[in-house]
């Protein structure tokens, strides 16, 4: 389960910045989708708010990235424009894809909304982590992409780790 924090949300209307979240199970071990991976759930800023897809109410807009979290990283490339809401109207509202098809036209999940806001492609997916243990479902194996895929592609692109400025404020 994602858990929530304090100040995030407010972003400065430059380069977007992508979060990426993990989760834990019951005994503190990390919830990954493909073995070695890391990130369960990832959301981009729009302006100064924030998008994601959601498996219960779909692609959503939200004021505060504590609305959806509390993220483990985010990551900015200074150089990527701003995107508005213009740039994200045809992806609101979409329903979540739990069989995460990437050929689906109507329906998307976080990751897949993501890589094609950023235009990355899809890969063969690896879904083996400890989330598909205990699930009536298989893990997806065609083309697709995962937060940790977004995650390697984004830095081998020149992302770079991004933290509030002013959170530093609050520290004793």
């Amino acid at each position: 389960m994602l858990t929530t924090g304090l100040f995030w949300g407010a972003t400065a209307l430059s380069a977007p910045k992508i979060a990426f979240f993990e989760a834990r199970d019951a005994q503190g071990n990390l919830v990954t989708m493909e073995k070695g991976g890391r990130y369960l759930h990832v959301a981009i800023s729009v302006g100064d708010k924030w998008l994601h897809a959601h498996p219960y109410w779909g692609v959503q807009l939200v004021n505060l990235l504590s609305d959806i979290g509390d993220p483990a990283l985010i990551v900015t490339q200074e150089a990527a424009p701003d995107l508005t809401e213009k740039d994200i109207k045809q992806y609101l509202h979409q329903k979540y894809d739990t069989s995460y098809s990437w050929a689906a036209k109507d329906k998307t999940y976080c990751s897949k909304l993501l890589a094609q806001i950023l235009n990355l492609p899809p890969t063969p997916m690896r879904f083996s982590g400890s989330i598909w243990k205990n699930r009536n479902s298989t893990a997806p194996t065609e083309l697709g992409i995962s937060p940790d895929d977004i995650y390697r592609e984004l830095k081998w692109r020149g992302y770079r780790p991004w933290s509030n400025r002013c959170e530093k404020l609050f520290v004793p």
